[in-house]
């Protein structure tokens, strides 16, 4: 029995193949890839906004640590 399904799959695989082999598959248009470049760019931007948040908070629990656990805050520009 399973001989005989895995046979009638092959050969509708086999089939399918030889109508679609020639087939281009869908035109794709210039609209997609800048969508995803428009993501990346956004999700890239949004990591190092966080990055920088997280070095921000970072130095100061380190300026912190060495003001013997006084808080002395950052010189503002």
């Amino acid at each position: 029995m399973p001989n005989g399904c895995g046979s009638v799959l092959g050969a509708m695989q086999l089939t399918l193949y030889a109508i679609n082999r020639n087939h281009k598959g869908a035109a794709t248009g210039e609209e997609e890839p800048v969508e995803m470049s428009k993501a990346k760019t956004h999700i890239n931007s949004t990591e190092k906004t966080e990055k920088k948040a997280q070095n921000s908070v970072a130095n100061q629990v380190e300026q912190t640590t060495q003001a013997g656990g006084q808080w002395l805050p950052a010189a503002s520009c």
